[in-house]
């Protein structure tokens, strides 16, 4: 057997589907498992254009496509989806390449492989997603860890600062008075342990305040309506509104309600509120807005003020620090921001301020997107 024969033989046997076509893109011959593929006689096929034994091939371009490949040589592959009588779709690739001065074409049943693929595909976009959902929750817990780790380091200073002085300052006084035999001077000594243990008191009663914000567990959330929660503060505060003349707006259009614990929103915007006033400029009425936003997909509460500000240059490291005071107030502190941030924070939430001196200031309160109501 020569060649030729060996190469008609693998035309005609070959499972593939082996089909070619002259100049003009006539069916010159077919293989037996075209002709087993369509249930045709080769006789029904020999002769006739492609546009008539494929009609479909016009519309999708292919056409062209073939005409081309017989123009350059340049051999085309493209995958068809096909509506079998079963109503069976069927995939086939079809690879088109140039022979003599006419066209082979090669079409392969692609179906199952086609299957296989959108499986994996399928497969393989659960798996990514799962990694995502992974991968969000380890972010999660690695700013859960840090924010615990920066509230430790907070702890830390605050027992450092704000107890170990006084308790020095204490342990000193004692030492004096042990060793003062004068009863004035003894007792100038003793009128200043009182002081003292008044600010240990006030601190660690403080410090317990803000543990148990943390670690509160069974917390009523409920829905809460923005406007109603403000004029109730804004009554509260009404004989320091009048006294200083101010002028109090609030718009809460952009989100009416939340989902919050409403003892934290209270404290929270009474904080700010109060703050507002007592740190308002001297030059001018207090003027306090109010009002909610949306970033991302969570809303955002801001209290701006027009009062005396902060210089957050020199300040802004200690902005939410205990006993931490700007201003000289007699009434000041340096609890209430404090006690705002542990009770934001403990909700999963942010706080930010923008503020200069004399120009006023901007609280902003980020809430985590589970607070929103559905």
């Amino acid at each position: 057997m020569n060649n030729n024969q060996l190469r008609l033989l693998f035309f005609e046997e070959a499972d593939v589907l082996f089909s070619i076509y002259d100049k003009d893109l006539n069916c010159i011959d077919v293989n037996k498992a075209t002709l087993k593929m369509f249930n045709i006689e080769r006789d029904k096929l020999i002769g006739k254009n492609i546009r008539d034994l494929s009609p479909g091939s016009v519309n999708s371009g292919r056409y062209e496509a073939y005409l081309n490949v017989i123009k350059t040589g340049k051999t085309y592959i493209v995958d068809e989806l096909k509506a079998w009588p079963n109503n069976q779709e069927v995939c086939f690739r079809i690879k088109a390449f140039k022979v003599g001065t006419g066209l082979g074409i090669v079409s392969k049943n692609i179906t199952d492989l086609e299957t296989i693929i959108k499986k994996t595909v399928s497969e393989l976009k659960i798996k990514v997603k799962n990694l995502d959902d992974a991968n969000k929750s380890i972010t999660e817990m690695i700013k859960l860890v840090s924010n615990q780790n920066t509230q430790l380091n907070d702890f830390c200073g605050i027992i450092s600062h704000n107890l170990r002085s006084p308790l020095i300052n204490l342990s000193m006084l004692s030492d004096f008075i042990a060793e003062c035999n004068d009863p004035d001077q003894r007792e100038e000594m003793l009128s200043k342990i009182k002081p003292l243990v008044n600010t240990l008191n006030e601190t660690f009663n403080n410090l317990v305040e803000s543990l148990q914000v943390r670690e509160e567990v069974g917390i009523t959330y409920e829905k809460i309506n923005f406007a109603e929660l403000t004029k109730k503060i804004i009554e509260k505060h009404k004989i320091e509104i009048e006294l200083y003349n101010a002028n109090i707006q609030f718009d809460f259009k952009a989100a009416e309600y939340i989902y919050y614990p409403k003892k934290y929103l209270d404290s929270i915007l009474s904080n700010l509120i109060s703050n507002a006033l007592k740190y308002r400029a001297v030059s001018r009425n207090p003027f306090i807005q109010i009002k909610t936003e949306w970033k991302d997909d969570k809303i955002c509460l801001k209290v701006i003020d027009n009062g005396s500000g902060i210089d957050l240059k020199k300040n802004g490291q200690h902005m939410f620090k205990m006993r931490k005071v700007f201003h000289d107030h007699p009434d000041a502190k340096g609890y209430g921001l404090f006690m705002t941030k542990t009770q934001v924070e403990a909700m999963e939430g942010e706080i930010f301020v923008e503020s200069n001196p004399d120009q006023g200031s901007t609280f902003t309160i980020v809430f985590n997107s589970k607070n929103n109501i559905q």
